[in-house]
């Protein structure tokens, strides 16, 4: 893997002819890698579900959006990535399809809701 990725550093740095903004973007790159957040799906024996208390509208027109006091599953949940925020929460509807608000905005921010967890036996 590493070969490839040196290979395809040394292929944008002959074709734009500098090499300094493609070590930049490579650096950065291998930074991500170091720094994504956990993605936490609940077990089999663990049911997540999130009541909306906060349905506000957001700056952007959403495609889909929640309605408060409506209790969603939740599909999967991001650990936050600055201390202070909210996780990043993933909601279905009834059918088992995800909720979306937008193409750009995949999960909705955990202080919306009040998140309950069921564990089955």
């Amino acid at each position: 893997m590493a070969g490839m990725l040196f290979d395809d550093l040394w292929a944008a740095t002959k074709k734009t002819g500098a090499l300094f903004p493609v070590l930049q973007e490579f650096f950065i790159f291998l930074e991500s890698l170091f720094y994504m957040v956990n993605l936490f799906v609940p077990p089999s024996y663990m049911s997540v579900y999130a009541k909306c208390v906060d349905a506000t509208m957001p700056a952007f027109e959403p495609e889909e959006w929640i309605e408060e006091g409506k209790v969603y599953p939740v599909k999967h949940f991001t650990e936050p990535l600055n201390q202070g925020e909210g996780y990043a929460v993933t909601i279905m509807d009834e059918d088992g399809i995800e909720i979306h608000p937008s193409a750009s905005h995949w999960s909705f921010a955990s202080t919306r809701f009040e998140l309950y967890t069921l564990h089955l036996n």
